[in-house]
């Protein structure tokens, strides 16, 4: 375990102090608070550069690269605790859980690192892991008297990665599959109800936490309002001319 902590801090280290901090495509909206994104992420590049000036881009390197081992480190006791593995899984499950950060600066066109680019995956893959597995340690009932606090933190978790990326609401509803199925395993029916409830409400939390976020931004109180505009530039960039002829509303 030591040994592999020392290579996760050496190999973020060298990202965090020999890499820079890169723009990519999207890191403009982020930078300025666009309608269109998320407000977890806008808000740590907000505060950053409220604090640091235009000296904060190297310390996001080093809160994202800090949060990757710290995460990645987790993750990897979490799992090697929950299915007991010896020495080979436990190094199998560390090349797992790095394959992400390793593999795309070398095999991608870009060389892009993760932990060194302002995208929201630069925090969202870290937590993530802690999200799945807290998920697996609760499905394998790792945390025995402790589960109560277990399934709070990890919904809580899943809506804040919602609010980082909007795909990410996946996680409030694999959230609730495994409480539903846990709940029907122990015999427990009537808290099928209760989890319902708690995953039905995160969404319009969600919602409101970013409508709320515009309207301080942007006085619009508004949700992500990228889905259905970028829904219809997506299908005007691929349609083909004749494409109109099949669309019976003339003012369309």
């Amino acid at each position: 375990d030591i040994v592999l902590l020392l290579l996760v801090v050496m190999l973020f280290g060298y990202f965090a102090f020999f890499k820079e901090v890169l723009e990519y495509g999207d890191s403009f909206q982020y930078l300025h608070q666009y309608p269109m994104r998320e407000p977890v992420y806008s808000l740590l590049l907000q505060l950053l550069q409220t604090v640091f000036g235009e000296a904060f881009m190297p310390v996001l390197g080093y809160v994202q690269n800090l949060l990757a081992v710290i995460c990645i480190y987790f993750g990897y006791r979490r799992l090697s605790d929950i299915y007991e593995f010896g020495p080979l899984f436990r190094i199998g499950t560390m090349v797992f859980l790095l394959a992400p950060h390793v593999l795309t600066p070398l095999a991608s066109q870009t060389h892009l690192v993760l932990t060194d680019s302002v995208m929201t995956e630069g925090i969202t893959v870290s937590v993530f892991y802690v999200w799945m597995t807290m998920l697996l340690g609760i499905l394998t009932d790792y945390y025995g008297e402790k589960k109560s606090k277990a399934v709070t933190v990890n919904i809580v978790l899943a809506t804040v990665l919602a609010l980082t990326r909007g795909q990410m609401a996946v996680c409030i509803i694999m959230w609730l599959l495994v409480m539903i199925y846990k709940a029907i395993d122990t015999k427990k029916y009537k808290l099928i109800a209760l989890f319902a409830v708690v995953a039905v409400c995160a969404f319009p939390i969600k919602s409101q936490i970013t409508k709320w976020y515009n309207l301080a931004e942007t006085g619009f109180y508004v949700d992500t309002v990228s889905s259905k505009p970028m829904l219809l530039a997506n299908i005007v960039y691929v349609a083909e001319q004749e494409d109109a002829n099949a669309i019976e509303d003339e003012v369309l």
